[in-house]
């Protein structure tokens, strides 16, 4: 009586036990039934596994330079601007990744206070260089490295020092061995032949010591120096493919420490 009341209303055929449809035997039949249950599943992954290869392919190809060089002055200079001190660094390079080619990459951080908010901007970018230790090679204007470099040094921990001695003997070494200044060099005539009145000629050509946050940048202070030993080697000389426009040319040790406001040591 009770099953009668449960069942009340169904038709005799619905309680028939159903049987599982019939697997499809041939290969086609297989696919048709896999694609008719997992077509948007089979192309949503499809189309996230070219996006990811499409990334990687760019992540592989991306070209690297060999070189990133930070060059920190009182005023903003324009692309072609620095693509010409590039192209001037480029011979004295090496190349690093094997690729076949020398590449530089110098990037302008200006440091002047006429435009405030490109200052602010720029500062940052210099604090997040010096905090990342990704760049080890700079170049300074007079003026910035007489402001940047004490402001820097002063808050070095006690024992790290900013700056490397250079391994070079040169006239344009300073007293205290850290800096390259470039003055009547073949490559400082060119570049103010080039653009007159926008270069100065005193570019001071410096490599930070591999300590504090630059730690584990030993490979690209090394570069550095070999980099900057080599413009210093070649001074009196144009490199290749320059008209000639004429300086003589020590493991690097740590930069010692300058007195707080006081002389730079550059020689002029």
């Amino acid at each position: 009586m009770a099953r009668e009341w449960l069942l009340r209303g169904v038709k005799p055929e619905e309680l028939q036990r159903t049987t599982a449809p019939e697997q499809p035997a041939t290969p086609r039949g297989k696919w048709e039934n896999y694609w008719y249950h997992y077509k948007w599943h089979t192309l949503g992954g499809v189309f996230l596994v070219a996006v990811l290869a499409v990334m990687l392919g760019h992540l592989l190809v991306r070209n690297t330079p060999d070189y990133r060089v930070l060059l920190l002055t009182e005023r903003a200079y324009t692309t072609q601007e620095v693509d010409a001190l590039e192209l001037l660094l480029t011979p004295y390079g090496e190349d690093l990744d094997g690729d076949g080619q020398v590449e530089i990459t110098v990037t302008n951080c200006m440091l002047g206070e006429q435009v405030k908010q490109q200052y602010n901007s720029n500062i940052q970018m210099f604090q997040a260089n010096l905090m990342a230790g990704d760049v080890m090679c700079f170049i300074w204007d007079s003026k910035t490295y007489e402001q940047q470099v004490p402001a820097v040094e002063e808050l070095m921990q006690e024992d790290n020092v900013f700056l490397a001695q250079l391994p070079i003997e040169h006239a344009g070494l300073s007293e205290d061995g850290c800096v390259y200044n470039w003055k009547g060099s073949a490559q400082q005539r060119i570049l103010t032949e080039m653009f007159p009145k926008r270069y100065p000629e005193e570019l001071l050509f410096t490599v930070r010591h591999p300590n504090g946050t630059a730690e584990g940048s030993e490979e690209l202070y090394r570069q550095g120096l070999a980099l900057i030993k080599r413009l210093a080697a070649g001074s009196d000389k144009a490199p290749e493919g320059y008209e000639q426009p004429t300086t003589t040319a020590a493991s690097a040790r740590p930069c010692p420490t300058r007195a707080r406001g006081g002389d730079s040591g550059v020689r002029r």
